[in-house]
């Protein structure tokens, strides 16, 4: 058995690790409205991009292999008007009309709020709502990871 060299040990370590690291997520920080920042985190190799339309931010985000879209507004609450599983329930129902009475809405409380979602033809349409913001979305393609982004990779870090 050949014996190695420090450096050639260092390597097959360092390499090893790297091997063995999971994907990060890059961290975007997105002013929404007046002091108000969001931190979203972006899965390693999706592509991100926020625009304005008007005063409303949005976000844009899809995969490598652009088969999945996450599409999403972000708007102001200060009445806590959605805070809710039954407003958000009401506020899809005018949305995304015409919902017929047997849709099916998925709720998911989050860390600072909740969100609901449904499956509406090829699309998953939704809202999540934390205090004094909701966010109105959109995803097209496998929606697993898009709503993990949604529910869990969008955080308030200053108001």
């Amino acid at each position: 058995m050949p014996i190695m060299r420090p450096a050639r040990i260092l390597l097959a370590l360092s390499l090893g690790l790297l091997a063995a690291a999971p994907a990060f997520a890059v961290t975007k920080t997105i002013r929404i409205f007046d002091k108000r920042q969001i931190v979203i985190a972006v899965p390693e190799g999706w592509k991100f991009n926020l625009t304005k339309n008007g005063d409303v931010p949005v976000i844009h985000l899809e995969d490598r292999a652009d088969s999945v879209n996450l599409d999403a507004s972000f708007f102001p609450d200060a009445d806590n008007e959605l805070a809710t599983e039954e407003a958000l329930e009401a506020r899809m129902r005018d949305l995304f009309a015409p919902v017929d009475a047997e849709t099916k809405f998925t709720f998911t409380k989050t860390s600072d709020g909740v969100e609901g979602h449904a499956h509406l033809g090829d699309e998953t349409k939704g809202i999540r709502s934390w205090p004094g913001v909701y966010l109105v979305f959109t995803i097209t393609g496998d929606d697993a990871k898009a709503l993990e982004i949604v529910t869990n990779a969008l955080r308030e870090v200053a108001k």
